[in-house]
């Protein structure tokens, strides 16, 4: 190591074939196109049927078999440097834990659909000062998943309509072209509107069986289908666990939630864990290590800090002259100051105090706010799990106007009491 802000060592590492995987992709389009241009219309429905049994397969058959190789890794909030390659931070979107028998790996998602780096660690520690060179780490920043649940029948009538809809199209199409000896030229626009249709409605369908999880030092949010996005507090979830494929989250005293990780088919017995098995197990590490930084920026919010920031009978203008004025006695050395600039960073950093302080303290922080300070109020928004109060602190911490403070008090004072009743 060379400072306490870098990872440094040589290891192993796997990296996806990207190039290798989007030629598999785009044979697909490629093949349907040259089959409706050489003539073969009454069969296009075989044909892209096959295609797609054999497509999948092959992505996947391609994604078991990574490049593997012994690389020097340096980790650093600037980014990933693999080898000669730099990969820059802002194209890692989040970091997970997997083991593998007795190996640990730390596995990087990049922003792409393909983009994962998996770094070989010694064990947990290495893999949390991994993630904490990168800025990865729950304390730093949120991370997202995508998982399943096997309820949304309404996406799988949609999804057969679809798919109906689309072989009657196609079989019209094919069925009309030969009759009236269109062009194949002219035929090919119309066939690739059926197909559009079907994978419109395949998306759609994944869509609402798709869960998305954001996990952030102050909770989950959770998102399910195409409904509206609740979010739980750490501190009311009573215990996360994996069971095999599954993701079992306890919120008392509703009944535990359950979402599907991946995979199909049962595991004989004694068999290695799935790949599956090793999302669960990998999402749980996520959201307890989540939990853990929770518990440990929750901090004790002082009731006198609530009672300066409350906005009580004041307009939007008033409240905010005083939270300024709050921020400028803040860097006082007398006694009188209602509070010190560390009581302010404390409020805004806290995990558990109420979305709308943390709010108002960065109000009043704003105006005098260091270099030093900018970050910490930047990494206190990147790690909340909740959307509108990261969004809310952005706006707050590059606001160029007062217009723009007072529209976001005043969003955060009308969502306190729902906020409230979430948590």
């Amino acid at each position: 190591m060379a400072d306490d802000a870098r990872f440094q060592r040589t290891t192993t590492v796997r990296q996806p074939r990207i190039a290798l995987l989007w030629a598999a992709i785009l044979t697909f389009p490629v093949l349907m196109m040259a089959a409706a241009f050489v003539g073969a219309h009454a069969h296009i429905g075989n044909i892209a049927s096959t295609l797609s049994w054999i497509l999948g397969p092959v992505l996947a058959g391609i994604q078991a078999r990574p490049k593997i190789q012994q690389l020097a890794v340096d980790a650093s909030p600037e980014g990933l440097r693999v080898g000669t390659k730099l990969v820059p931070r802002a194209k890692l979107k989040s970091a997970l834990l997997r083991r593998e028998g007795e190996r640990t790996f730390v596995l990087l998602h990049g922003t792409s659909s393909f983009a994962r780096i998996d770094v070989e660690v010694t064990g947990d520690e290495e893999a949390d000062r991994l993630c904490s060179a990168l800025k990865l780490d729950a304390k730093s920043t949120t991370a997202e998943f995508s998982v399943f649940q096997k309820t949304a029948r309404k996406g799988a009538i949609v999804a057969l309509t679809g798919i109906v809809a689309t072989a009657i199209a196609l079989g019209v199409g094919v069925s009309v072209g030969s009759q009236y000896g269109i062009p194949a030229a002219l035929r090919i626009p119309a066939l690739l509107v059926p197909i559009l249709v079907l994978m419109g409605s395949l998306l759609l369908w994944n869509r609402t069986r798709t869960t998305k999880l954001r996990v952030g030092a102050d909770g989950v949010v959770i998102r399910q289908g195409l409904g509206r996005a609740n979010f739980y507090r750490h501190d009311s979830i009573s215990e996360v666990r994996a069971e095999g494929r599954e993701i079992v989250l306890v919120h008392p005293p509703d009944p535990p939630m359950r979402f599907h990780a991946g995979g199909a088919g049962k595991r004989k017995k004694d068999a290695k864990p799935d790949e599956g098995e090793q999302i669960a197990k990998s999402i749980v590490w996520r959201i307890e290590k989540a939990r853990e930084a929770y518990r440990s920026l929750a901090g004790t919010t002082a009731a006198q800090g609530a009672l300066v920031l409350e906005r009580g009978a004041r307009t939007t203008r008033e409240w905010l002259d005083e939270l300024r004025r709050v921020g400028e006695e803040s860097n006082a050395t007398f006694r009188s100051a209602l509070l010190t600039r560390d009581q302010l960073l404390g409020i805004v950093e806290s995990s558990s105090a109420a979305a709308k302080e943390r709010l108002a303290a960065a109000v009043a922080l704003r105006s005098n706010l260091t270099e030093d300070e900018k970050p910490r109020l930047r990494v206190a928004a990147e790690r909340c799990a909740l959307p509108e109060l990261r969004e809310r602190m952005v706006r707050v911490i590059d606001a160029p106007s007062e217009e723009e403070l007072a529209t976001a008090l005043d969003e955060a004072d009308a969502d306190a009491p729902r906020a409230k009743r979430a948590s």
